[in-house]
């Protein structure tokens, strides 16, 4: 079942005279056969509702240093090739304080700064979830994320794996996309794989092919958002 109650849970409603979407993390949401939202969008029609997991908005990640037990630094949660690039082209964050984005963000505060390098290697950064997640069943669901790149980025391909192989690709050359854009992959396009989606542990963002190194190229990339919608 998709957990409806939770720190995961996120509200959103949407406000189109002003072009722009609100979220509401006070309101209580419960589920027991009809969802049942309390606290959220006084005077917010129901219509404009929209309930979604949050994977990782980036929000919570800190610059505190290890030996703080509230530390949550972007590169600590989100493994790169810091400690291994001869085979993992990539790298999570600024070098210096504020390690992640605060400038070029979509939503909230701050953003994922990602940095791929990827001749003849892969470039992978990958976030463990702290609890497994149920996507099962979501059935039409959706995972999103929200990317912007740069014009002049070198055009690698981009995936999103999840539970360490299973793979879907980009359509595009999402790399040169330099404005924030939303990508939307249908959960089916996992399943279709045969996966098992009950038990979803880990979220991978790559650049290249795994399976086919190419002499490839490098850019910076930025991510933000990376929610679990509901059908609907």
């Amino acid at each position: 079942m998709f957990p409806l109650v939770g720190t995961w849970l996120c509200l959103l409603w949407i406000l189109p005279e002003e072009n722009r979407i609100v979220r509401d993390r006070d309101a209580i949401c419960t589920f027991s056969g009809r969802l049942t939202v309390v606290g959220w969008g006084k005077g917010i029609s129901s219509a404009a509702l929209r309930v979604c997991l949050i994977v990782d908005d980036f929000e919570s990640h800190n610059d505190l240093d290890p030996s703080d037990s509230e530390s949550n630094r972007i590169f600590d949660a989100w493994s790169d090739g810091y400690d291994s690039p001869a085979t993992n082209g990539s790298i999570v964050g600024h070098a210096s304080q504020p390690f992640a984005e605060r400038w070029i963000v979509h939503g909230g505060r701050q953003s994922m700064p990602y940095v791929y390098n990827t001749p003849l290697k892969f470039a992978r950064a990958e976030l463990v979830l702290d609890l497994p997640q149920e996507w099962a069943d979501l059935g039409g669901g959706t995972l999103s994320l929200w990317l912007q790149g740069d014009s002049s980025n070198s055009a690698v391909p981009m995936s999103v794996i999840s539970n360490a192989s299973l793979t879907v690709y980009h359509d595009d050359p999402g790399t040169r996309i330099d404005t924030w854009t939303q990508w939307t992959i249908d959960l089916s396009a996992y399943s279709g794989f045969g996966a098992d989606l009950a038990s979803v542990n880990s979220i991978a963002i790559c650049f290249g092919d795994q399976n086919n190194l190419q002499p490839g190229g490098s850019g910076i990339m930025y991510f933000d958002d990376i929610r679990l919608y509901r059908p609907g």
